[in-house]
């Protein structure tokens, strides 16, 4: 199945969705060291739902999804 990548497309189906704010990479899940990542985690407030169009946007092998992903909050349940 083909992903619609297409930024503005994929940036309107957040706020859609209620998103409070939306983050755009223009490299792949592939490169760990992507320049919006470091803002986007820490944008997020306790208790926060992280949403990305695919995992395999977000990080290429889990263990990039493992390293990338930021460090949960000791009060969320």
């Amino acid at each position: 199945m083909q992903q619609d990548r297409r930024p503005e497309r994929i940036r309107s189906c957040f706020t859609a969705a209620g998103c409070r704010k939306t983050f755009a990479d223009k490299k792949s899940g592939k490169n760990v060291l992507r320049p919006e990542v470091k803002p986007c985690h820490a944008f997020l407030d306790a208790g926060d739902t992280l949403a990305v169009p695919s995992l395999d946007r977000y990080g290429h092998k889990s263990q990039d999804l493992t390293n990338i992903s930021p460090p949960a909050s000791s009060d969320t349940p």
